[in-house]
């Protein structure tokens, strides 16, 4: 009996992957698995466990708020994986350009709509970060918000270690410095981004 559950709980998920990928037919998007609660289906139908991070809560548990993560090009590997962790924990939404700013949009207009959209702004900070104009354009307006709101909108992330803007050195940082304490620093911004 277990067996027979299991293989119809299994065709149920296959059906699910193939009318996924039906629906997404000609829009450019290749869905190859689809994560169910902590199942990840591989399109050759075989169930594999999902990866936990270490002492992370259950991310049924808590809701947050959605996150604009303002960075540079060179950053982009950091960004990716930590915008993929967010994501795993159950945050919403976490505005990454390459995944917001499609062919023939406005650059400009699709940032300022992600700035408006999300409550908090992630600025990962990096020797390159600091110089880069675009971050330094995106941060200014995110303290601008800030200073209006009269609420904290701008999270300082420390991916590597670097001098500070001066307007950022009163700010405590999340240290993503040292990969040994990932989760823990993940934790307390998971925490932070709680609704």
């Amino acid at each position: 009996m277990l067996h027979d559950a299991a293989s119809k709980v299994e065709l149920l998920e296959r059906r699910t992957l193939r009318a996924v990928q039906k629906e997404m037919e000609g829009s450019g998007v290749s869905i190859r698995s689809i994560k169910i609660d902590n199942i990840r289906l591989i399109d050759d139908g075989v169930a594999t466990p999902e990866p936990a991070l270490v002492g992370l809560a259950d991310k049924s548990a808590d809701r947050y708020h959605d996150l604009f993560l303002s960075h540079t090009s060179a950053d982009k590997p950091f960004v990716r994986r930590l915008r993929e962790d967010l994501l795993k924990q159950g945050v919403g939404k976490v505005w990454v350009d390459e995944a917001e700013i499609g062919i023939g949009d406005s650059l400009l207009g699709k940032i300022d709509e992600g700035l408006r959209a999300t409550r908090y702004v992630g600025v990962v900070l990096s020797p390159r970060s600091i110089s880069a104009p675009w971050v330094k354009k995106e941060l200014e307006m995110a303290m601008s918000r800030e200073i209006a709101d009269r609420q904290v909108v701008v999270l300082p992330l420390m991916y590597e270690k670097c001098e500070l803007p001066l307007f950022l050195a009163g700010k405590l940082y999340a240290d993503f410095t040292d990969e040994s304490f990932y989760s823990v620093t993940l934790r307390k911004l998971l925490d932070r981004l709680k609704a």
